[in-house]
């Protein structure tokens, strides 16, 4: 029989990761309009100068570290006087943790130097990197162009760099020059890598001529990249594609493999002949990728002895 080891009601919708020393961050996936009670009386002591925060301000990110017996080590919030939203956390060898939402406003989310400083668009993402120890936060950067960018994720690699993918509406301030795809096509989805000082090093749009949405990335053990998401286009997507080349029904999924180089080495279309949403992604030890999603297709799907 398995047993429980703990539980905690912890307020929000969270996206959780964990280090390879056992504890648990975990990082709302929505709004918080709670009182002060979520920031920890610790990170009061040292958040409030570095840039995270103990005091409640308006819809906010919330971030917390719990050890492996269940023990909350610290928590804050993040966010300014504008409404954020906490999408994914991730951990990185060294134990920094990083944050990635969205915000509709704010003016103070960026640490000096970031790699950008200030608001562009309707609305923006953010990628924030905290210290384990004290929940302090060590930088922070908004993410977007003059429209809107939604649907934040963010994975590390065994390097200590980090991954942001998103959904953009915006044709200028994502991708970088000489990436795969420097150019803003239509909806798109992108993939912009930074080291762990928050430098980025490259940045790319992934699509075709129609929509792309509902990114996710991971990162395997031998430094590739791993990006999946849904597209309603018929090019652009597909690359030494051994499973699937072309779009099969109203909407497929798509999984796409790059090199720490922004390069990308295989890329798939996944579906049937109806409508396919793939929302998540996942590597195993061996670098084998693992996809999941919903699907309205009767075919293209499973595999015999499934």
């Amino acid at each position: 029989m398995k047993k429980l080891l703990f539980g905690t009601l912890f307020l929000g919708t969270a996206m959780m990761a964990a280090d390879m020393t056992g504890w648990i961050s975990d990082a709302s996936c929505g709004s918080s309009n709670a009182n002060a009670s979520k920031a920890s009386r610790d990170c009061a002591q040292t958040c409030i100068k570095s840039g995270s925060k103990a005091v409640f301000v308006a819809d906010e990110v919330y971030l917390a570290k719990f050890n492996s017996a269940g023990v909350r080590q610290w928590g804050t919030y993040f966010g300014g006087t504008n409404t954020e939203e906490g999408y994914s956390v991730a951990v990185d060898n060294a134990g920094g943790v990083y944050l990635a939402g969205i915000t509709q406003g704010s003016t103070n989310l960026a640490s000096v130097g970031a790699h950008q400083a200030a608001f562009a668009g309707i609305s923006d993402q953010f990628l924030a990197k905290f210290n384990a120890n004290t929940g302090a936060r060590l930088w922070s950067t908004y993410y977007g162009g003059a429209n809107a960018e939604v649907a934040a994720n963010v994975a590390c690699d065994p390097g200590g760099n980090v991954y942001l993918v998103g959904e953009t509406t915006s044709p200028a301030g994502i991708a970088t020059a000489g990436s795969h795809q420097p150019v803003f096509v239509a909806d798109e989805v992108y993939l912009a890598k930074f080291n762990s000082a928050g430098t980025r090093q490259w940045a790319t749009y992934y699509g075709g001529p129609d929509v792309e949405e509902q990114p996710s990335v991971i990162c395997d053990a031998a430094g590739h990249v791993i990006l999946s998401g849904t597209t309603d286009s018929d090019v652009g997507i597909a690359y030494n594609a051994l499973h699937q080349s072309f779009r099969a029904g109203n909407k497929d999924g798509f999984v796409a493999q790059f090199d720490g180089a922004g390069n990308v080495i295989w890329a798939t279309y996944v579906g049937g002949t109806d409508t396919e949403d793939l929302t998540d992604v996942a590597v195993d030890p061996t670098g084998k990728v693992v996809v999941a999603g919903f699907t309205q297709s009767q075919d293209g799907i499973s595999t015999l002895g499934s």
